[in-house]
């Protein structure tokens, strides 16, 4: 067997040898065509994704002339389905189309962000990324509508510019590029600019201010804003040196005691723009006058009573020294009435007996209530009756020595309700002594007071504190402190 093969081998072998060969040649006359495209690529499918890739780097995805990023890949395809080079373009045309409408959206570009969306979905880009985008773009086309309608109110008649201001901001809140709304509102912002150049002309630099703080809040980059801000910089810098000089005649005023000229200067400070030392001072002044009315009242001298009571509370209506005030002077009515129309007929024949009076309310504490049957009602309408009486005299002298020791005594031991009382009852006598080292002193009791209640979480006390701390001494800088804190720890906003 095995030398029959060998013999065979020997008389055929040129043609093993041959037949390899001619298969070879053989494969190369079939296959010819496929394996020239393999190695050679078609001039025109190169050329054909050139133009493609070309059109994608220049934004052209699409176009109906057939030269879109889109159509040149496609065609590349049709020439070879296999070619993964096309394939690949589509994907990078699709999500071009994804990024640029989101762009488009954002810029509320909305024509374009609904073209390059429908691109992106002929192309099968996966839901994930196409489905918000078409969600907004469909919110965007509704709110479009209400843009129109918006737009229409505000140019409307009969509008206030703050209604249409607020109409324009409600659209650029909606398309922040909407050009119309843009440029209705620069016009608008520019008449208000104009108007507060003319207010800083004419010396209303308060309202000029006011002005020009509501353009910056709506537009800080306005055009026409830097030089009418130069302008409003220079005016407030004479406005405060106005208020300098006004502040100083008004102090010197009040130290002569001239208090409605002090009042008076005080209110043009503050015409010209807030100051809180002049309201302060003007708060002041309010409660002299005030006292000057009890002291009228006293004197059953109630037109002129009246008279003081209205100035002080034409300078400080909320005042609590006014509120009183008005009390005293209606108690000094019911007082006249029951001594029978005094001062017109004074009766000394009833000295003796208001006299022992007020020894005993003075004995009992009652320095200002019950009205009527106080020690302060009794010696006042002793003092009408007898004014230079030495028995009236050492009264008044009593009086004074007992509601000074029942201050001490209620502070020493912080009863600061009954030390508030009695500060009220020596001020009712001495209206005049401002007792500013009292009233600070009370005023730091009731402030710490405060913090305690507000660290025990008792803000109904500790409101109470604060609001009478704030009365006393207004200016005291611990009270805003501790307002704010109160504020915060009941979850407010300070």
């Amino acid at each position: 067997m095995r030398a029959g093969w060998a013999e065979f081998a020997r008389e055929h072998r040129p043609l093993m040898i041959a037949a390899p060969l001619v298969l070879a040649v053989l494969s190369v006359i079939v296959f010819r065509q496929q394996i020239g495209q393999r190695l050679v690529p078609d001039s025109r499918l190169n050329q054909q994704l050139e133009l493609a890739q070309a059109a994608l780097r220049r934004g052209e995805l699409t176009r109906a002339d057939g030269r879109g990023a889109r159509e040149l890949f496609e065609a590349a395809l049709a020439i070879d389905p296999d070619q993964s080079a096309a394939r690949d373009g589509l994907q990078q045309v699709r999500d071009a189309a994804i990024a640029r409408a989101g762009l488009f959206l954002r810029e509320h570009k909305l024509p374009s962000a609904r073209q390059d969306l429908a691109l992106a979905k002929d192309l099968s880009a996966p839901a994930v990324s196409l489905q918000p985008l078409q969600a907004k773009l469909h919110d965007l086309e509704y709110a479009s509508g209400e843009v129109g309608q918006l737009l229409a109110r505000a140019q409307g008649p009969g509008l206030s510019d703050d209604k249409r201001l607020e109409l324009y901001e409600q659209v650029l809140t909606i398309a922040p590029d909407n050009p119309q709304a843009v440029a209705a509102r620069d016009d608008l912002l520019a008449r208000w600019l104009d108007q507060a150049g003319k207010l800083l002309h004419s010396g209303e630099v308060a309202r000029a201010q006011a002005l020009v703080a509501v353009v910056v809040a709506h537009d800080p980059g306005h055009l026409d804003l830097p030089a009418v801000q130069a302008e409003l910089g220079s005016a407030l810098s004479q406005l405060r040196k106005r208020q300098s000089q006004l502040l100083a005649v008004a102090s010197a005023e009040l130290r002569r005691g001239q208090v409605q000229s002090a009042a008076a200067s005080y209110r043009r400070v503050l015409a010209l723009g807030p100051e809180p030392s002049a309201s302060e001072a003007l708060q002041r002044c309010a409660e002299i006058m005030a006292a000057q009315a009890e002291r009228q009242a006293a004197d059953f001298d109630f037109v002129s009573a009246m008279r003081s009571l209205a100035l002080a509370r034409q300078w400080s209506p909320d005042s609590p020294a006014v509120a009183m005030a008005a009390r005293r002077i209606a108690q000094s009515r019911l007082a006249q009435h029951r001594l029978g129309g005094l001062p017109h007929g004074k009766d000394r024949s009833r000295l003796p007996e208001l006299l022992l009076q007020a020894r005993q309310a003075l004995e009992r504490g009652d320095f200002l209530v019950p009205p009527g049957e106080s020690a302060w009602d009794k010696l006042r309408i002793a003092t009408v009756i007898a004014a230079q009486d030495k028995r009236v005299r050492q009264l008044r002298t009593d009086y004074r020595a007992r509601t000074k020791a029942c201050f001490e005594q209620a502070m020493t031991d912080n009863k600061l309700v009954l030390a508030q009382s009695c500060l009220d009852a020596r001020l009712a006598l001495d209206p005049a002594d401002e007792a500013r080292d009292v009233r600070h002193r009370l005023a730091e009791r009731w402030l710490g007071m405060a913090e305690e209640r507000i660290a025990a979480s008792d803000y109904a006390a500790a409101t109470r504190a604060l609001t009478a701390a704030r009365q006393l001494e207004p200016g005291n800088p611990r009270g805003p402190e501790l307002r704010a804190r109160l504020q915060r720890a009941q979850g407010k906003s300070p």
